[in-house]
C-alpha cells in the first residue's frame, strides 16, 4: 500500500501551508486584519480537506492540488504584489523559485524520461530541489532583514 507515503505527503502540504501563511503575514503585516484572518481560515480549511482526502483515498493528486493552492494561488500572487510594492529582497527569490517548480510539473505531465532508471519523477525532483534552494535563500534574506529591523534583548540600550 501507499500508507507509508502519507507522512511525506503531509509534510509537503504543511510546508506549502507555512509558505502561504508567511506570505500572507508579510503582505498584511498584522495578524488582526479581517482579510488576513479570512484567508488564513480558507488556507487552513483547504489544507485540512486535502490532507483528509489524501489520507482516505491514498491519492497523491490531493497533495498536488493543495501545493498548487498554497504556492501558486496564495504565495506567488501575494509575493508578486509585494514585489510590485517594492520588495526587492525576498519576493524575487520566492517568485524565481516557482519557475523550476513549474518546470518540474511539465516533466510529470509530459512523462518525459531519460531512461527507466532516471524517469520523469527523478527529473522533476531535481527541479524541486532547485526550488528549495531559492526558498532557502529567501528565508536567509528575510531573516537578515528582520535582524536589522528589530532590537535584540542583548544589545545595549541608548539613553540619549
Amino acid at each position: 500500500g501507499k500508507t507509508w507515503k502519507i507522512p511525506g505527503w503531509e509534510l509537503a502540504m504543511i510546508s506549502a501551508f507555512v509558505l502561504g501563511q508567511s506570505s500572507l503575514l508579510r503582505y498584511f503585516e498584522q495578524e488582526n486584519k479581517p482579510s488576513y484572518k479570512n484567508l488564513t481560515r480558507m488556507n487552513f480549511l483547504s489544507l485540512g480537506a486535502c490532507s483528509l482526502l489524501s489520507i482516505n483515498t491514498l491519492e497523491f493528486v490531493w497533495v498536488e492540488i493543495y501545493t498548487a493552492i498554497g504556492l501558486l494561488l496564495i504565495m506567488s500572487s501575494l509575493e508578486y504584489r509585494l514585489y510590485k510594492n517594492g520588495d526587492r529582497l525576498v519576493s524575487p527569490l520566492l517568485l524565481w523559485g516557482m519557475v523550476p517548480m513549474i518546470v518540474s510539473v511539465l516533466f510529470i505531465v509530459l512523462k518525459f524520461s531519460v531512461s527507466p532508471w532516471f524517469n520523469y519523477f527523478d527529473i522533476a525532483h531535481l527541479f524541486i530541489c532547485i526550488t528549495v534552494v531559492y526558498f532557502y535563500k529567501a528565508l536567509l534574506a528575510q531573516a537578515a532583514y528582520i535582524s536589522t529591523q528589530t532590537a535584540s534583548i542583548f544589545s545595549p540600550v541608548s539613553n540619549g
